[in-house]
């Protein structure tokens, strides 16, 4: 260890700073205030983004329900193609082979009146 001063043989002792109190309690008063003013416009803002993310939310939706309102047109549209009788018997007689009957061959079901034991049928005629 060298001396500071030549001829002293002394070393001050490091100066050790108190804390001050009053300017502590100064320092937390401010921020507190500064949490108590600041502490609304947060709340305020994480409302607005949660009113933006819901609105987003609503429009994809809405469009989602466009999309499957068009989606169940065309499906419409398409089984009323697939089964109008013109095509069903364009199928049957192209794809299947099916041929009509002969007319001795038809059965024709008459209609009962509400109450009755259910459909009378007439059998053809065998010749």
């Amino acid at each position: 260890m060298t001396p500071i001063a030549p001829g002293r043989r002394w070393r001050n002792a490091p100066v050790e700073r108190e804390p001050d109190r009053a300017r502590t309690r100064g320092l937390a008063v401010i921020l507190l205030w500064m949490a108590a003013a600041v502490a609304p416009l947060t709340v305020y803002l994480v409302q607005q983004m949660e009113y933006v993310r819901v609105r987003y939310e609503i429009e994809e939706l809405r469009a989602h329900r466009d999309r499957l309102a068009e989606a169940e047109q065309r499906l419409r549209i398409e089984r009323a193609r697939l089964t109008s009788p013109a095509r069903v018997e364009r199928c049957a007689v192209n794809d299947l082979g099916l041929v009509n009957p002969p007319p001795s061959r038809v059965v024709v079901l008459a209609r009962t009146t509400p109450g009755s034991e259910g459909l009378v049928a007439r059998a053809p005629v065998e010749r």
